[in-house]
C-alpha cells in the first residue's frame, strides 16, 4: 500500500522502492523533462511571439498530455505490482507450479522443470525460490550465461539472504 501512495505523489519512487530502479528512475525523470518542456522551458520564449509560433503551443500541450499518459502507467504499474501479486487463485496457482517444478528437479528432470518454473515465473517474476531453482538448473544445464543474469536478479531481490 505504502508504494502506491509513495507513488501518487511522487510518480516512480514506488517502483524504486520495490527494487524496480530502472523503470522507476526512467518514469520520474520522463516526468520531470516532459514537465520542463510544457510548463517551464517552452513559455519562457512563446508568449510575446504567441501568434508566430502555433506551432510551439501544440508541442507544449503535447508534453503535458504525453506527461499525464506517464504518470497514468506510473499508477497502473505500481497498482499492479502490489495488489495483482496478493490475489488468492494467482497464489495457489504459483504454489502449485512450484511444487511441480521442484518435484521434477528432485527428479532430475530438469527440462521439465524448467518448463514449470518458467510458467511459474510469469505470474510472478521476483519470486526468489524460483529465481533460485532457475538457477541451479541452468547451472545444471550449462548455461551459464542465463545462470549468472538469474543469480545477479536474485541478488538484487534477496533480501533475507535465503539463499546466500
Amino acid at each position: 500500500m505504502f508504494p502506491f501512495i509513495l507513488s501518487l505523489f511522487f510518480p516512480g519512487l514506488g517502483q524504486v522502492l520495490l527494487s524496480r530502479y530502472l523503470k522507476g528512475l526512467f518514469i520520474f525523470f520522463s516526468i520531470v523533462i516532459l514537465l520542463d518542456l510544457s510548463f517551464i522551458i517552452l513559455p519562457l520564449g512563446v508568449y510575446p511571439a504567441h501568434n508566430l509560433y502555433p506551432a510551439l503551443s501544440k508541442f507544449k500541450v503535447m508534453c503535458g498530455a504525453l506527461c499525464l499518459c506517464v504518470y497514468l502507467y506510473n499508477l497502473w504499474d505500481i497498482f499492479n505490482i502490489v495488489y495483482y501479486r496478493k490475489r488468492k487463485s494467482l497464489q495457489e496457482k504459483k504454489k502449485i507450479l512450484l511444487k511441480q517444478g521442484i518435484k521434477y528437479y528432485l527428479q532430475n528432470d530438469l527440462y521439465a522443470a524448467r518448463k514449470e518454473l518458467k510458467k511459474t515465473l510469469k505470474l510472478d517474476k521476483d519470486d526468489i525460490d524460483v529465481l533460485y531453482y532457475l538457477f541451479r538448473i541452468e547451472e545444471s544445464l550449462g548455461e551459464t550465461a542465463r545462470g549468472k543474469r538469474l543469480l545477479n536478479k536474485l541478488s538484487l531481490l534477496d533480501f533475507d539472504n535465503k539463499w546466500v
